[in-house]
């Protein structure tokens, strides 16, 4: 076997581990996401904005900030303040997404 040939075959394994590290990102932006999207709480929107700043639904998470903050400022309103916290925390639910995937924090 040539020198090339080990490299072909390094450089197909680099790109083999990219593609099941995108995949794995692209699960838990989508696990994430599923556990905020009914929420009325403004900081889980932005929870998910800050760990995914180019994730599929940033511009949702983006649009529900506004709305949700926007509600909370009008008078009489039932929206949730930014202050109160969900339950679980988009911390928690993210850490549970990144568990059940196998990723690990560094």
């Amino acid at each position: 076997m040539s020198l090339a040939g080990s490299d072909d075959s390094g450089a197909l394994q680099k790109q083999a581990a990219d593609r099941v590290f995108q995949a794995q990102i692209l699960a838990a932006d989508r696990e994430f996401w599923e556990s905020i999207k009914d929420s009325d709480n403004p900081s889980d929107y932005l929870a998910y904005a800050n760990q995914f700043e180019n994730g599929i639904y940033i511009e949702l998470a983006r649009n529900q900030i506004g709305k949700l903050q926007d509600s909370s400022l009008q008078p009489g309103s039932s929206g949730v303040s930014a202050e109160e916290p969900s339950q679980p925390s988009a911390d928690e639910r993210l850490k549970l997404a990144e568990n059940s995937l196998g990723l690990t924090r560094t």
